[in-house]
């Protein structure tokens, strides 16, 4: 949390000045005493998701998931059919780019957070 979350959010949430908040998905090994006081220190309030729900309430889940396999499964059909061969670990990364970077976009995001409510 301190070296993650912290870093990525604390200028736009002014330094603490504002409020943040982090979803985990409530196993206590996403947290411990000391790092829930980190956090109500530096302004960041610590939701966790109700027991066995995260797959229905977690924007990554419930959306993006789904929409990025189907496109990196197109993409790995593709290669093989313009190349003839499977997927190497050399070839991953770049048949992955493109559904990557159409699928993780902010606005898709933002679309599902507030699919589950969230947003």
């Amino acid at each position: 949390m301190k070296k993650e979350f912290d870093a990525q959010t604390s200028e736009i949430s002014e330094h603490g000045a504002l409020a943040r908040i982090l979803l985990v998905d409530g196993h206590n090994s996403h947290y411990t005493v000391e790092g829930l006081d980190w956090a109500r220190d530096h302004n960041i309030h610590v939701l966790a998701y109700p027991p066995h729900c995260t797959h229905a309430l977690q924007g990554l889940d419930v959306v993006l998931f789904s929409v990025f396999k189907r496109r990196y499964s197109t993409a790995f059909k593709a290669y093989e059919l313009d190349t003839g061969e499977k997927v190497t670990k050399d070839a991953f990364l770049s048949v992955i780019e493109k559904p990557w970077c159409e699928t993780f976009t902010e606005e898709n995001i933002f679309a599902s957070f507030r699919a589950t409510g969230v947003w």
